[in-house]
């Protein structure tokens, strides 16, 4: 039902690997029987789980003047769309966690340097924006605070991935959405700090050519590079 793309230059990168992650495949194999807990998971939560959002992971090669860069020269790509549902942040929560888990085994064995991007339905202030930059979020969170379907119980809300958010030099007052109800910030582009770097940001688009269309995102379009 729902569905990601990575798009890439074929002049600057060759594609090494591609890897699909479907969040219903993972809630299934983390649960069985029925009503019985296994690996965190109990039948109510499974069934809150099944939301179709799935997330998408490439390792790329750079390629100068057709040649390939080898090893040094590898980056794994990775973006993904949340759950949207407002009402349910600890399933945005276990769909982030579970990316990130994810890419946690797949890069850091390999060191390989890592672009995490995508629509996390989540705000400056949620448990997924504080775990995806600190590292770890508190069980105390206001927003994790409310888990009747035991979705969160033993979860191990932590990661090692060190990431940065790439946007925070624009300020507060950048959004990536702007719709007539809501305005503000639900799409990210993050980066390992200590591989990667930003050499150049899009600025934010002006109110004039934000009203000229319904909604944002619309024919203007947000990018960053990193090298």
């Amino acid at each position: 039902m729902d569905g990601c793309a990575i798009l890439f230059k074929k002049s600057r990168f060759v594609l090494v690997e591609k890897h699909a992650l479907e969040f219903n495949h993972v809630a299934m194999s983390r649960a069985r029987g029925c009503g019985a807990k296994q690996n965190g998971l109990s039948d109510k939560a499974l069934q809150c789980l099944l939301k179709d959002n799935v997330a998408l992971v490439l390792v790329l090669e750079l390629c100068v003047n057709g040649q390939q860069a080898g090893l040094s020269g590898r980056v794994c790509v990775a973006t993904t769309h949340i759950y949207q549902n407002q009402g349910f942040p600890n399933v945005k929560m276990w769909q982030v966690m579970t990316l990130v888990q994810e890419l946690q085994k797949f890069t850091v064995p390999r060191q390989l340097p890592l672009v995490l991007t995508g629509d996390l339905n989540s705000q400056q202030d949620s448990a997924v924006y504080e775990f995806l930059q600190r590292g770890n979020v508190m069980p105390s969170h206001e927003e994790l605070r409310d888990d009747p379907q035991g979705i969160l119980e033993n979860a191990e809300l932590r990661h090692n991935l060190n990431l940065r958010d790439s946007y925070t030099m624009l300020g507060k007052d950048f959004y990536s959405n702007f719709t007539g109800s809501f305005v503000g910030i639900l799409d990210y582009i993050w980066h390992t700090a200590e591989r990667l770097r930003v050499t150049r940001i899009l600025e934010q688009i002006d109110h004039d050519t934000l009203t000229a269309y319904t909604a944002l995102p619309s024919p203007q379009v947000y990018a960053c590079a990193c090298e």
